[in-house]
């Protein structure tokens, strides 16, 4: 008994049985699977956590710039605004930690951001460091549009990849390799064997089902529905390989996406 799979999981896991899969190696997959699920939810939350928060900081970098221009003397409820921004910023700053979005050991974007809040807060005192200050904002607004702009991973791989790799791995490449290294991983140890053996049992499926269907005896009629979480291609006419794939897919993604 595998414990943390859904009804449709455990469907899954009794069609892949009576096609006639090596259950050896689909219990031991499905295990694996269970502990990249239960992993993905953390995963999904710091990357969507740093997105959120990278989409918050450029919303208040756009608005110092704007307050900036013309290097004017803050008064009134302009100067309350701007202070607040300024410690928003600040608040912000131990919060982007995401190898693919922005690292801690992004040294320009967080330098930048550090210099944002000093050069802001003399701002406020003395308004004698304007022009320092609109060039350091400019420099974080493209700097954070950056990060927002990568290209996003599959969380889901991503959440394979923490379960016995680390960032360590990753720490010499850049963010077009970084994704490709951890699709890499995730295929070759989680991906492609189970698919392997979810073809088989597709063409298996399709091919009983093809034999019998429109049979009434009980036995039967239970084969078929034990079946049925294969047979998903069968009405849109694909090719087993395309089934195999779009139920793998379904199974290995986080909702959110």
């Amino acid at each position: 008994m595998i414990l943390g799979l859904s009804d449709t999981e455990k469907k899954f896991k009794t069609a892949m049985d009576t096609a006639g899969a090596d259950m050896t190696v689909v219990n031991s997959w499905l295990k694996l699977y269970v502990k990249t699920k239960k992993n993905s939810s953390g995963v999904a939350k710091r990357y969507y956590g740093v997105k959120t928060g990278l989409s918050s900081l450029l919303s208040d970098l756009k608005e110092l710039e704007q307050q900036v221009i013309g290097y004017c003397e803050l008064t009134g409820t302009d100067r309350k605004h701007f202070g607040e921004l300024i410690k928003a910023c600040k608040a912000k700053s131990g919060m982007f930690d995401d190898e693919f979005l922005i690292s801690k050991v992004d040294t320009d974007f967080h330098t930048t951001l550090d210099s944002v809040v000093k050069q802001g807060e003399r701002y406020l005192s003395s308004f004698d460091n304007g022009i320092i200050l609109q060039s350091e904002i400019e420099n974080l607004i493209h700097l954070t549009n950056e990060g927002l702009e990568r290209k996003k991973p599959d969380l889901f791989a991503l959440s394979y990849f923490y379960l016995g790799h680390s960032n360590k791995e990753l720490a010499e490449l850049n963010f077009t390799q970084k994704t490709k290294r951890v699709h890499e991983i995730y295929y070759e140890e989680f991906w492609k064997d189970i698919l392997k053996q979810l073809e088989a049992c597709v063409k298996q499926a399709e091919a009983i089902n093809d034999k019998y269907e429109g049979t009434t005896d009980r036995r039967t009629a239970r084969i078929l529905s034990e079946l049925k979480p294969l047979l998903v291609g069968v009405a849109k006419q694909w090719e087993p390989e395309q089934t195999a794939e779009y139920i793998l897919r379904d199974m290995c993604r986080i909702f959110r996406d």
